[in-house]
């Protein structure tokens, strides 16, 4: 159903974030935390905000795009490597 979908997308897109954020955390350890957050601060001034942004997303655009390529936004992602 619509509603068992929907439930299985959030719970890709959450385990996603948690990902991300662990490994901006590693990447953070591994160089530094002032390190990682500017090589994210590039990969947003090239791409935006989501992938979903980018012109190569195509047909992926919107709440579906957005569902499937969801990354933390940058701010969410240096926010979490510096604490």
């Amino acid at each position: 159903t619509v509603s068992a979908g929907a439930l299985g997308l959030w719970t890709a897109r959450h385990f996603s974030r948690l990902h991300e954020f662990s490994a901006d955390r590693f990447g953070a350890m591994v160089t530094s935390k002032d390190d990682m957050v500017g090589a994210l601060r590039k990969l947003h001034e090239a791409v935006g905000e989501s992938v979903a942004e980018h012109p190569q997303a195509g047909g992926f655009k919107g709440l579906i795009g957005e569902t499937i390529w969801a990354h933390p936004s940058f701010a969410e992602r240096a926010r979490n490597i510096r604490r």
